[in-house]
Formats: structure tokens, C-alpha cells, sequence
């Protein structure tokens, strides 16, 4: 498994998204399920990313999660526009 930082991070209107394919996520939260230590797992969708914009705190917790996946078909777009494998 790849270590999370190696993979690319997009920023979606101020909102970090990681460039992972779901097979790569799955992998990644069976990983921290077998180590047993608790992680931060946001599912970003447009309303979040939305919200952020006017709500510093919750921006910064979606910007500290351990691992932010686009959720809805508008993340994924926005993530494929910026090149994004999603």
C-alpha cells in the first residue's frame, strides 16, 4: 500500500480532496482498521465544499482529515478537471 503522502492532493475551491481511486481508499481503511488507531475520513461533497467557503472551522477539519474523497458526481468532475483520477 502507498504511503497517503505520496498521493496528490487537489484542491477543490479551498477544500483538499485526495487524488485516490476508490480501490486505493478501500485499501488505505482496511490498512488503519488492522492497525487500530482512529483516522479522520471526510466523503467531500459540493454542500461541503460549499459550507467550507463560509465556515473556517469546518474547512479546517476537512483540510486535516487523514483522507478526503470526492463524493457526488460534481466533486468528480471538479476532480477530473483538475486532472484528478477520481
Amino acid at each position: 500500500m502507498a504511503e497517503l503522502t505520496s498521493w496528490r492532493c487537489l484542491d477543490i475551491l479551498g477544500v483538499r480532496v485526495h487524488d485516490v481511486t476508490l480501490s486505493e481508499a478501500l485499501d488505505l481503511v482496511a490498512e488503519w482498521v488492522t492497525q487500530g488507531r482512529p483516522h479522520q475520513l471526510a466523503t467531500v461533497n459540493p454542500e461541503f465544499v460549499m459550507a467550507a467557503q463560509d465556515n473556517a472551522s469546518f474547512r479546517a477539519a476537512l483540510n486535516n482529515a487523514a483522507l478526503c474523497v470526492p463524493d457526488g458526481i460534481g466533486l468528480v468532475w471538479a476532480s477530473r478537471r483538475l486532472g484528478g483520477r477520481a
